[in-house]
């Protein structure tokens, strides 16, 4: 477990109330939430650990071609589209990704110390 008070202002963390809700320490300490924490409505509270989704512009061609398309439909993509057309839509949605962060519950947080 760690301590709320350990964490920067601005560690993004996560509330577990049903619902998840992410916000930086400072945006916690601000609101309601852990203003009236002592009661019993408060959320469990978590430091999240941040990802982002990598894309591969082949597997969703693969994907896209496996149960309507003809045999060679995956390659003749591949050949149209190009290599490099390849990799720059593969930047471009990964570039995308970096702004849209998922945030997974990680390590319980003590918010009374």
């Amino acid at each position: 477990m760690v301590k709320l008070s350990e964490l920067s202002n601005d560690t993004m963390i996560c509330l577990d109330n049903g619902d998840i809700t992410v916000m930086s320490k400072e945006e916690f300490m601000n609101s309601f939430y852990y203003i009236d924490r002592d009661t019993d409505e408060c959320p469990e509270v978590y430091t999240t650990e941040i990802t982002n989704i990598k894309f591969d512009a082949k597997d969703w061609i693969n994907y896209s071609g496996q149960d309507e398309t003809y045999e060679d439909w995956e390659q003749d993509m591949y050949y149209s589209i190009g290599e490099e057309n390849i990799k720059l839509i593969e930047n471009i949605m990964n570039k995308t990704s970096e702004k849209y962060p998922i945030y997974w519950k990680d390590q319980k947080i003590d918010i009374n110390n």
